[in-house]
């Protein structure tokens, strides 16, 4: 007797999403056939405006009512064809279908508790009485790894970290007892052990429970690694779909060769040049450029100064000693730095890695003197950056520049680019009005920009085109140093690649300086010249080049490393022993001892009770771990 049939949980057959445009109809999404079968992830792939999110919602049901949809959806071994029939399609929403939004900050009520928002959403789809309705609501932070549900619940949203904040999502998601999770971005704004945790927690929701997951994301990398299956989408069309390791090793489709270029994983085996950064390019959005993709895909040097040689034009050094910065909120006080060391020198790139709270940007933010050190000293060539009044001379102004991580929010939206590339300089020069313009033309040539750039608003640029702008204004009053906080972080691979690109080539031309803070480690591997790890506060490890990353010693920056997906590494098989527990204590209650020590594999009782100080292992290579001495390398 042969088994059943296995009845795929949703297939969607000839999706097309249409919007009306002053110039016409415009297709969002042409022709996509996509199976998803139970217990399986398939992931969707694609840079922004490849149509990734339009698919999932139009699974949902959550489109525009000016949308104009065809094609057939069938969910769950049903025959009714569910984007013909609205009503029908809105029903399965929250009951077979239970989505995952990209921010869950944005999507959980601040006014409710996450009790009550869970509570809400298991009253509309379950109908159970006000009783069983919160005891569904423990069980479902229960099962996905809330500890202590009963206190948490009585929480609001901003009380609560990314991690847990994407947990709670996720639980409400669940709440309805869906058969289809549909997971847009889920982990792309967390950090890398975060976002570990989700991607256990969902790819455990689909083993022990059989449930089918429709993961979009622009990573390469997650995708590979946590996919049965994966579709590449490409101006609205899927144009690469098969077996995830068919797809991330063996790419058919050009489009997929250059995200697989450009995906910069994390390297932990031999030393080997990085993959390109220059492998997309925003010229090339058709078909027609398939050769131009495959011939931009190639394997350049990496930056790291094990590799490179830096030949610095102007000799500055910044240097931050002892920085120690406290926040105070009532009688409850969060350490943000606790006595760090850090030194930025001409022509090379110093990069502050660490989960959230670790004191990254607060540390990027004195260094610029945006903000004082509660103690410590911030040197620039010999001479405080801020004087005894907190005051900033126009000359060192001038020369430390910062360029953030929202590019959007960094820009004033009424004045145009080149108005805002032109305030710097009528603060810090004496140029004319004429002198100015001509100056602005040049910065935007510098970074790749047209001179029509320099009359548009920010939102008519695209987010490349955005940063490529904030750097020219940064590089406005000709700096020494450049201060860049996540400057990449939400940029798609292309647009990722240039901007580092951009970074590198102005390094190299001028001889800056450049602190990057960063959360992607194929991309500090990439360009760093020096590593600096932070906990809590606190220095964990520091190492030169690419190769830091391949001789880690201390349990914290192996524990980072693991976290990182690779495409050639299916997420299950990853060692389990590099994984840290739980998540950080947070700044407001700091452990004693080693401040790593409740989470880490390694510990021993001395940990509790002893604060490892920074020692050299061997030279340029840093480490604050009792049991430094005893760490195997990474490999």
């Amino acid at each position: 007797m042969k088994g059943a049939e296995i009845v795929p949980l949703m297939r969607l057959s000839g999706l097309t999403v249409r919007y009306s445009a002053h110039r016409g109809i415009v297709d969002a999404v042409c022709g996509v056939d996509l199976d998803l079968m139970p217990g399986r992830v398939l992931s969707v792939i694609g840079e922004s405006g490849s149509g990734k999110s339009t698919v999932l919602l139009a699974l949902a049901g959550l489109l525009p009512s000016r949308a104009r949809v065809s094609g057939s959806l069938l969910m769950d071994g049903g025959n009714g064809n569910l984007l013909a029939d609205p009503s029908a399609h809105s029903n399965v929403t929250g009951r077979t279908v239970g989505m995952i939004f990209q921010n869950p900050g944005a999507s959980l009520n601040p006014v409710l508790t996450v009790g009550d928002l869970i509570d809400e959403v298991v009253r509309v789809h379950r109908g159970l009485s006000k009783k069983e309705v919160r005891a569904e609501t423990l069980s479902l932070m229960s099962r996905v790894g809330i500890g202590d549900a009963k206190s948490r619940a009585a929480a609001y949203p901003h009380q609560l970290s990314g991690g847990l904040k994407q947990r709670i999502a996720i639980a409400a998601a669940l709440a309805g007892r869906p058969r289809l999770i549909l997971a847009d971005e889920p982990t792309t704004a967390l950090d890398a052990t975060v976002q570990a945790q989700i991607l256990d927690l969902l790819l455990d929701l689909v083993d022990r429970e059989k449930l089918g997951l429709l993961f979009v994301t622009h990573d390469i990398g997650v995708a590979g690694s946590i996919s049965n299956e994966i579709a590449v989408m490409f101006n609205g069309r899927v144009v690469e779909c098969g077996k995830a390791g068919d797809v991330t090793l063996a790419p058919k489709h050009s489009h997929t060769v250059a995200l697989a270029a450009g995906a910069l994983p994390l390297d932990l085996t031999v030393e080997q040049p990085k993959t390109s950064i220059s492998a997309l390019d925003d010229t090339a959005k058709t078909d027609n450029n398939r050769e131009q993709y495959l011939k931009s895909a190639t394997t350049p040097e990496p930056q790291g100064k094990d590799t490179q040689v830096q030949q610095a034009a102007k000799k500055t050094e910044l240097v931050l000693s002892g920085i120690t910065r406290v926040f105070k909120t009532g009688a409850r006080k969060a350490v943000a730095a606790d006595g760090v060391n850090l030194t930025v020198r001409s022509g090379e790139t110093v990069a502050l890695v660490g989960e959230s709270g670790s004191g990254k940007t607060t540390l990027a933010r004195i260094a610029i003197g945006l903000d004082r050190p509660d103690s410590g000293t911030v040197i620039l060539d010999g001479q405080p950056l801020i004087d005894e009044r907190g005051h900033m001379d126009r000359v060192t102004r001038s020369r430390v520049q910062m360029v953030f991580q929202d590019p959007l929010a960094s820009f004033t939206p009424h004045r145009s680019i080149g108005k805002s590339i032109e305030v710097p300089l009528k603060i810090a020069s004496d140029l004319t009005s004429r002198a100015r313009r001509d100056r602005v033309l040049e910065l935007l040539e510098s970074v790749g920009l047209e001179k029509d750039h320099a009359n548009r608003y920010p939102t008519a640029l695209s987010g490349g085109q955005l940063q490529r702008a904030a750097i020219a204004r940064a590089l406005a009053t000709d700096p020494d140093l450049l201060i860049c906080d996540e400057p990449v972080a939400s940029l798609d691979v292309s647009v990722r690649s240039q901007v580092l690109d951009l970074l590198t080539k102005l390094q190299n031309e001028r001889g800056l300086g450049i602190l990057f803070v960063s959360h992607d480690l194929g991309v500090v591997q990439w360009i760093a010249d020096r590593t600096v790890v932070l906990y809590l506060g606190r220095v964990m490890e520091e190492g030169q080049g690419k190769a830091m990353w391949q001789t880690a010693r201390h349990p914290y920056t192996r524990s980072l490393a693991a976290a990182n997906p690779s495409a050639t590494v299916p997420w299950r098989e990853r060692p389990s022993v590099e994984q840290a527990k739980g998540e950080a204590a947070g700044s407001f209650a700091i452990p004693s001892g080693c401040r790593f020590h409740p989470r880490c594999r390694m510990a021993i009782a001395q940990c509790e009770t002893t604060e490892p100080s920074l020692e050299q292992l061997e030279k340029g290579h840093f480490v604050a771990c009792l049991r430094s001495g005893e760490q195997l390398d990474l490999g």
